[in-house]
């Protein structure tokens, strides 16, 4: 009997088991990334659920070319054509000093203490980050899994386990993942980084899929004059929230023109926020 290559055949399950689950949500692609939730169902980037159906950030690559990465929106609607962003980072969540609260070499959970002021949600920080930012253990960052909801000390499982400990005197951040509560990004400042288009309105609090490369069409800010060819993102001074315009900068680059469009109108850019 021949010889099987265990990693080659790992491989060829993986890529099968993604396109099945493709043709499954008929969708014209692959999840590259991530994947559909056990108990969810299929959700195709023209579509909107109260529920989450896939992980966040999943990665949806289009056999045209689009990219897609699957997200929750925040407190209020989206509209599309307009450039989103990651929830604003919240202060009590961040560089905390862990006294009474470190965790031991080699677990993948424990508690982490924040500022009192604000009590998050279950799961806010869920496929967000664990940052150790300041201490003996800086620069340790750990994938979140799930978070609990108090006022000051919360429980979180995270991966992988902590090669070294988290010590009671390091500072440690909660960072929500950019694709969970995302916003429109607003006008010249950004105050995360830039999570995609929606192709379709989306209600608030509701699931979606942002297209984060490829065609797209997005609105051109009022004032903007835009060229072919030339890159597009967060203009100098904008006017409109989430609209592009005449790129200024390399970190706020979105993508490059392929069709030109007056001001107020949607231009077609080829996002490049993925690849």
């Amino acid at each position: 009997m021949a010889k099987v290559d265990i990693t080659t055949l790992s491989n060829a399950l993986v890529e099968e088991r993604v396109l099945r689950q493709a043709l499954t949500d008929g969708i014209d692609g692959d999840i590259i990334s991530g994947g559909r939730l056990e108990a969810g169902v299929a959700q195709t980037p023209w579509a909107e659920s109260v529920t989450q159906n896939y992980v966040l950030g999943s990665k949806l690559r289009m056999n045209d070319g689009r990219i897609f990465r699957y997200c929750k929106a925040g407190a209020s609607a989206l509209v599309k054509g307009f450039m989103c962003q990651g929830p604003a980072v919240v202060t009590n969540y961040t560089e905390e000093v862990q006294t009474g609260h470190g965790i031991a070499i080699s677990l993948s959970a424990g508690n982490i203490l924040i500022t009192t002021g604000a009590t998050p949600d279950a799961n806010l920080f869920a496929q967000g980050w664990l940052v150790v930012n300041k201490g003996t253990n800086i620069s340790q960052v750990r994938k979140v899994l799930s978070s609990g909801s108090h006022a000051t000390i919360i429980a979180v499982t995270f991966t992988p386990a902590l090669e070294t400990a988290i010590l009671v005197t390091d500072e440690c951040s909660l960072i929500q993942s950019p694709y969970m509560d995302t916003i429109v990004m607003p006008v010249t400042t950004p105050t995360n980084v830039p999570v995609g288009v929606p192709v379709i309105a989306v209600t608030a609090a509701y699931y979606y899929w942002s297209q984060t490369g490829g065609p797209a069409a997005v609105v051109v800010d009022t004032g903007e004059t835009i060229v072919i060819g030339q890159p597009v993102g967060l203009p100098g001074t904008s006017a409109v929230a989430g609209a592009c315009g005449v790129n200024v900068t390399i970190t706020t680059r979105w993508g490059a023109v392929m069709f030109v469009a007056a001001a107020a109108e949607p231009a077609l850019i080829n996002l490049q926020l993925d690849t």
